[in-house]
Formats: structure tokens, C-alpha cells, sequence
């Protein structure tokens, strides 16, 4: 049952990030209309991973740094033999704390635009 409440809001938060990129793309804000569509075509390819892969992100464990974590996550499933599109999952270690995928990169880059771009309009407002 959490499988498949956990795939529909995936779903459905991708259905609303297309929404609000055609909405922007439409009214000509073309950079923030192409920052949601990479948003989405990262939480896409994180889409297409975990129902390839039985619902679960495949990751890949190279030193046994999450063995304890990965025996006890229902998100989440070590790389083995019957993982499929590996390419997708999360492959990437960040300095031994973290692993992310191809997806979770390209939705994190919308954000950090974002966060820069509230950081400028914060500082303005406390100058002015």
C-alpha cells in the first residue's frame, strides 16, 4: 500500500511541475518555465527507476557504508544483479554521507537557482 501512495504523489508532483512550466512558459517567463521542465524530467528518470527497480531506488553501496540503512529502508534497495536501469539510480556518492541519481541532480538544480534568486531579492529588500 505505501508503494503505491508513495508512486501516485511522485505522479501527481510531476502532473503539477508540468502545470506550472507550461503556465510560465505560456506567460513568457522562459527561465523559470525551463527550470520546471528539468525539475520534471529529473523526477521523471527517478520515476522510471523506482518502478523499474519494484518501487525501490537501486543504490549502489560500494563500501558497505549503508548496509544497516538499506536493511531497513522500504525506498530504497542495493544495486544486485536484478536491478534494472542502474544508470538511474543512485550512483553518486557525496562525500560519504549521501548518494543521489542523475534525477535527483537535475531537480536540485532548479532549486538552487531558486534559492539564489530569493537570497538576491531578500538582500535587496533589507538594502533598500
Amino acid at each position: 500500500m505505501k508503494l503505491k501512495i508513495r508512486i501516485l504523489l511522485i505522479f501527481l508532483a510531476i502532473i503539477y511541475i508540468s502545470f506550472w512550466a507550461y503556465e510560465e512558459l505560456r506567460h513568457e517567463n522562459i527561465f523559470e518555465g525551463i527550470l520546471f521542465l528539468i525539475a520534471m524530467i529529473g523526477a521523471i528518470l527517478n520515476l522510471t527507476a523506482m518502478l523499474a527497480n519494484k518501487g525501490k531506488m537501486p543504490v549502489l553501496d560500494k563500501n558497505g557504508n549503508y548496509e544497516e540503512q538499506l536493511k531497513t529502508d522500504y525506498c530504497h534497495c542495493p544495486i544486485n544483479e536484478k536491478s534494472r536501469l542502474t544508470f538511474l539510480a543512485d550512483i553518486f556518492e557525496i562525500k560519504g554521507i549521501i548518494m543521489v541519481s542523475i534525477g535527483d541532480i537535475l531537480i536540485s538544480i532548479p532549486l538552487i537557482f531558486f534559492l539564489i534568486i530569493l537570497a538576491y531579492y531578500w538582500i535587496i529588500y533589507l538594502l533598500f
